[in-house]
Parts: structure tokens; sequence; C-alpha cells
């Protein structure tokens, strides 16, 4: 492969996508989700940061010191990013738990809405999330995944209240855990498919521009 100033990607702009609903559509063409899915918002600049790890155990042998055989035992998937926007959906993808209200809307007085967790049970759902480098599109999708991170956040005058997750995936009833779309030509298998994407067919983002961090780590037991 020649070198390609082309094929640097930066992603400039994005979307995250949530639902609760495993049995939503995902869209096969790059088009927005369905209205099963949210749109969580604005992140931190930091992006997001997806992490592929294969977790390895050695097979090793009398006769050798060398390692006869590499058995994969897992190979877990992550998404790690910071929410910029707090409100019913973002707090509920963050921390799980339901929202009832506890004083109806009166007049000019807004109603009040009490939160409580749901012990034991973790945010689960569908996770999708979109890039776009100019008119080049990708989108990275966890088709049942957890997030079970610690939830830390910090109320201060000098910056915005945060809430930082973290999704897993985990085994879907069908197809893969993780999967990657894009109409970046240079995926293409043959010649006939490079051909210029679309202008606009990514959905509209309301995520500020970021950098997007690839990082596959492998470790061995």
């Amino acid at each position: 492969m020649a070198k390609n100033a082309s094929q640097v990607r930066v992603a400039l702009t994005g979307s995250i996508w949530f639902t609760t609903n495993l049995s939503a559509t995902i869209p096969a063409d790059l088009a927005a989700p369905p209205a099963d899915f949210i749109d969580l918002g604005y992140t931190t600049d930091d992006g997001v940061t997806f992490t592929l790890s294969r977790e390895t155990e050695d097979i090793t042998g009398w006769q050798t010191a060398d390692i006869l055989r590499k058995l994969v035992t897992a190979e877990p998937k992550m998404a790690k990013f910071t929410l910029h926007q707090v409100n019913r959906d973002t707090w509920l993808a963050a921390v799980g738990g339901t929202v009832t209200q506890t004083r109806a809307v009166n007049g000019a007085i807004p109603a009040v809405n009490r939160w409580e967790p749901t012990p034991g049970v973790l945010p689960e759902g569908i996770l999708l999330i979109d890039f776009a480098d100019n008119d080049i599109n990708y989108r990275f999708g966890f088709r049942r995944a957890q997030q079970a991170a610690e939830i830390e956040f910090q109320l201060v005058r000098s910056d915005s209240m945060q809430l930082p997750l973290e999704w897993t995936a985990l085994q879907p009833t069908s197809g893969t855990s993780f999967f990657m779309d894009t109409d970046d030509v240079a995926f293409a298998a043959n010649p006939a498919d490079l051909v210029a994407p679309t202008a606009g067919t990514m959905a509209a983002s309301s995520i500020a521009a970021t950098t997007f961090t690839l990082t596959v780590s492998g470790a061995s037991d």
C-alpha cells in the first residue's frame, strides 16, 4: 500500500446515539437512526476513545521455551466518552433508574421530577457512534452494550457538570457485538465501488469537533 495523505482521517464532528430498545433497527446505509434512538448531545473535546482488547493465554511445552500456541480467552470492546449535557436521557444512559414526577406544572412554576436508582440493574442498550471527515462518514456500533463504569461528577463554578461513561460490548442475540460502517472509498473491495460519497449522508451532528482515538491492546496471562 502506497503512502496516501488522502487516507488520513480526522473526526471533525459526530453524534452519539443510544436506545434501550435492543430490537431497534440499525440502518445499514449510514442514515440517521430511527426514532427509538436519542442523540446524547455534546461531549467534551476529548471525544470518544475506543479500546478493542484481546486477552490471551499461552500454551507452553516441556521441550521448548517458545510458546506453542496462544488461545484468545476474551475480546473486550469498549467506548469511553464524557457528556456535557445533563437531561433525562443522558442521566438515565449514565446511571439507569427511573424518573417520576412529584409535582405537576402549575402555571409558570415548573414540574418537579425525582430520579431514583434501580438497584442491581445497569444501563443497557444499542450504542451508535458516528463521525464525519468532510464527506466521508464512519459509524461504530455496539449491538448490545452496558454502562458499568463508576460515575463521578463535580459541582464547581469554574466548569460544567459532566457525565463520564464507559460502555462495554455484550453478546447480542444475533450478529457481532461490535461493527463499523463507512462510505470511505479506502475500504472498497472492487474498483467499481470507488465513487465519491454523497455529501450529507450522515445525520446532522450536535457534537463539537473532536479527535477520534482508537486503541487496540493485547494482554497475555
